[in-house]
């Protein structure tokens, strides 16, 4: 099995930038190569115990001009994420009432 830790760091790296908090549901949405799932938690908690640590290779792809394709994924993910929350929160305050 390879280990893809750096590659799942550069995405948590992305998304944080992009104004996300990293899961590992994003990772998997965001990575282009399949992840086994106990890598992508690993590296997300190595991430999260420090995620100002430079990431030379998300340094070095990154570029900061953004394709409108790209801002159009990362909108996407976003909107996901925030449909999620609004479901959770929709489930929550039906079982209340």
């Amino acid at each position: 099995m390879r280990d893809n830790t750096q590659h799942i760091m550069s995405i948590c790296s992305q998304l944080a930038r992009s104004g996300l908090q990293p899961t590992v549901a994003l990772i998997k949405a965001k990575s282009a190569i399949p992840l086994p799932m106990p890598q992508i938690i690993h590296a997300l908690k190595v991430w999260r115990s420090n995620p100002d640590a430079p990431q030379e290779e998300c340094i070095a792809t990154e570029t900061s001009h953004k394709t409108q394709e790209q801002r159009l994924v990362e909108l996407e993910l976003r909107v996901a994420v925030l449909e999620k929350a609004l479901s959770q929160l929709t489930k929550l305050t039906v079982t209340q009432e």
